[in-house]
């Protein structure tokens, strides 16, 4: 797709008189050119077909699945670049011969002057469209028992899938109470469920997927329950400024799990800054790095690939970030600027050959560094979302990578991602404390890095350890403990911060008082606020208004 936007510029011919002994006298013809715009779109198209099943799916599952073949549109990229075209308003007539010094004139096919005795530049043209390849069909039925294929009845057939669905989930469901030994009654297939019986426990813990943190949170706040809720808040501004409005409400507890606030590393950071260790706090560095194959699982084949079906980047990956930083300054922010795009993990990026996934005979498999096969079957990592029954049968994890209905054994240059592979901003405060964040896909790491500046003394950190420098005396303070020297911390997850997350959440609600935690629900949405400006910054190029209060 090509859009021409036109606007005319000057071109301004020099004839140098040196003597060329071998031209030839005749008269060329020829256009100034004036600059056009030419954008590219780079659109994806996405058909749904529904199957002969899908009429009975709002009387076996209760959800309709449409019943009408549906397309969607999604713009993928925009890129735009000037190219020439001719002025046909302008027409200039040379004359080549030795008196005038012309030899010769370089002319497009369209009759521009590109050149006069020379070689015009060469410019590189557009890359002609080459559509994605088309994903292998799938076979609804291959995947039914015999059971279901005997019945003959195409409604019969969708009440024993539908019943399939529901045994899964009964199974699971009481899997977990088993595990966990929760009475019948309380077990429960459905949030909303939770919400047909009477109000029986103090607090309930919502670690659904992004896309249902709001409601369950609302409602469970209407019925009186304290709330531990899992990060991001919601999935837009408005949804969490909701969330806390309705906690101030119902005048209830909510503890978003910001946990590196807890973990001993941060805590000690945020002591040594605000018990004057290196004077009055000027500014903070920070970085977020992913580590590449984190970036390949979660953020391009994985459940947080879309923003709009998750939250931005920003948020799903690097809210922590945010809140230690507006932690650490202890103001309001005033101002966000950011940047940063989806460079990488796009079909235009993808080398020559590659199928739409890792298993499909991929020729760059073996050196490609963010191979499915590598990943999953050979390192071993991220399993958790397979459903295995043995995380070391390398034959089981190639099935599931193999299924063509398993988003994780996709190429990264043929998936539906959109998030930025890297982020960039610098946030102002209300005292002039500046702060730049910075989140990068391609590291071989995980894990923070922080430097802190005060008007005395200095803070750089790696994630686990810290070195604090003060200028007058030279003076080097190292922290560097081990979770396993700090009993209360020992086997716990993110640095310690998850365990002092839930022991602070249960006396807060033993309690029934906020300020037993570190962090209330109102510094929480302040921190996911920033997050959603940075985005509209990012969008939109230009700074953006904070001053959330």
């Amino acid at each position: 797709m090509h859009i021409h936007i036109t606007k005319m510029n000057k071109l301004f011919l020099l004839l140098l008189m040196a003597p060329f002994s071998s031209a030839t006298a005749q008269d060329a013809t020829y256009h100034l050119p004036k600059t056009a715009i030419e954008t590219t779109v780079f659109i994806e198209k996405s058909v749904y077909t529904p199957g002969d099943l899908a009429l009975y799916s709002q009387r076996f599952l209760k959800k309709s699945a449409g019943q009408e073949k549906t397309e969607q549109y999604r713009i993928l990229s925009i890129d735009m670049a000037p190219v020439p075209v001719p002025d046909t308003t302008k027409v200039f007539t040379a004359h080549i011969d030795q008196k005038h010094n012309i030899q010769r004139l370089a002319l497009s096919d369209d009759n521009i002057l590109l050149a006069v005795n020379a070689e015009p530049a060469q410019r590189t043209g557009t890359a002609p469209f080459a559509p994605a390849p088309r994903p292998r069909p799938l076979d609804p039925y291959k995947y039914l028992s015999q059971e279901i294929l005997s019945v003959g009845s195409k409604m019969k057939m969708a009440e024993l899938c539908a019943k399939e669905i529901y045994d899964i989930r009964e199974s699971r469901k009481n899997a977990m109470g088993d595990n966990f030994n929760i009475p019948e009654e309380h077990r429960f297939g459905d949030w909303s469920e939770v919400f047909t019986v009477p109000k029986f426990a103090d607090a309930v813990v919502i670690s659904t997927p992004d896309d249902t943190h709001y409601h369950p949170c609302m409602k469970a706040l209407e019925w009186g329950y304290d709330v531990l809720l899992e990060k991001p808040v919601a999935q837009s501004e408005k949804e969490c400024t909701d969330i806390a409005k309705q906690a101030h409400k119902y005048g209830r507890i909510v503890a978003v799990c910001h946990v590196l606030r807890y973990s001993p590393y941060f805590r000690a950071m945020y002591q040594a800054i605000h018990t004057g260790m290196i004077g009055k706090l000027i500014s903070i560095q920070h970085m977020e790095p992913i580590e590449c194959r984190h970036m390949a699982h979660s953020y391009v084949r994985g459940n947080w690939r879309d923003s709009k079906e998750t939250t931005p980047i920003i948020l799903a990956k690097s809210c922590h970030d945010l809140d230690i930083l507006r932690w650490f300054v202890g103001k309001h922010c005033k101002t966000i600027v950011a940047d940063g795009s989806l460079t990488w993990f796009k079909p235009e990026n993808a080398p020559a050959g590659a199928p739409m996934r890792c298993t499909d005979g991929c020729p760059h498999e073996s050196t490609c560094p963010f191979s499915a096969i590598d990943i999953y079957v050979k390192r071993k990592a991220h399993l958790g979302v397979f459903d295995l029954k043995n995380n070391k049968d390398e034959a089981e994890i190639m099935r599931k990578i193999s299924d063509p209905n398993n988003v994780w054994g996709r190429c990264v240059y043929h998936c539906d991602n959109n998030q930025p592979d890297h982020f960039v901003s610098e946030m102002v405060f209300e005292d002039g404390t500046t702060a730049a964040f910075s989140m990068e896909a391609f590291t071989p790491y995980g894990g923070r890095r922080t430097r802190v500046m005060g008007t005395t003394g200095y803070i750089e950190g790696d994630g686990s350890t810290f070195t604090l420098y003060e200028f007058r005396s030279n003076r080097k303070i190292v922290w560097d403990k081990k979770m396993a020297d700090i009993p209360e911390y020992k086997g716990s997850g993110h640095g310690g911060g998850d365990m002092a997350l839930v022991c602070d959440f249960v006396e807060a609600v033993s309690w029934q008082d906020g300020s037993k935690l570190t962090s209330d629900i109102d510094a929480s949405i302040e921190s996911h606020v920033m997050g959603f400006r940075a985005e509209k910054s990012r969008l939109s190029h230009q700074k953006v208004e904070v001053n959330v209060k």
